[in-house]
């Protein structure tokens, strides 16, 4: 009950597609939804019309409610921000793992921003070891490559609520972690 997936996948599957949380300033609640566009292995429910569906519910849990919707391409992020436009209090793109410089609120208090970024190395390809990512576009062959650890950083985006749930400002950040992590030791070194 704990694990938050997309709200489309089929049923069935582990977890919940959206959670209510308790905060010191009242509750919130999170939506996560799976776009369509590039991903074919995987049958989902429309992630426009399960948001719908989903609404009346969180509307009367939270005035707050934000979307994370992770998809591959900012066309289906971007169309699913103006459709949710006041309709929830923050579209969050994911899945890119690159930081977008796009973050904005809307005249109806939504925000968004296209892409949020990830945790992890900026040192990496796509989260892995860089030279075996290269090798493979070099050669055309795949190759098991290791999770990239150095210079990690953490991403995101701040966003202040009022008391109905309008978003009134959105900023991205980054946060260098100063942490070098050594695989498959356990050991870490503080920089």
């Amino acid at each position: 009950p704990w694990l938050l997936r997309p709200a489309n996948y089929p049923p069935g599957v582990p977890g919940r597609g959206a959670r209510t949380y308790q905060t010191p300033k009242g509750p919130v609640s999170v939506i996560q939804l799976l776009g369509q566009s590039g991903f074919s292995r995987i049958h989902l429910d429309n992630p426009f019309l399960v948001l719908d569906a989903m609404l009346p519910r969180l509307r009367e849990e939270s005035a707050v409610r934000i979307l994370d919707f992770r998809a591959a391409t900012t066309a289906e992020k971007n169309a699913m921000f103006r459709y949710a436009d006041g309709k929830v209090s923050a579209v969050i793109g994911s899945y890119a793992r690159t930081l977008t410089a796009d973050a904005r609120v809307s005249g109806s208090g939504t925000a968004t921003i296209t892409d949020a970024g990830r945790t992890g190395s900026l040192m990496s390809v796509g989260g892995m070891d860089g030279e075996t990512r290269i090798q493979e576009y070099l050669t055309g062959i795949p190759a098991w490559a290791k999770d990239a650890v150095a210079a990690p950083e953490l991403q995101g985006c701040v966003i202040d609520f009022d008391e109905n749930g309008r978003a009134t400002a959105i900023e991205a950040m980054r946060v260098p972690c100063g942490e070098d992590f050594h695989e498959g030791t356990g050991h870490r070194n503080k920089n």
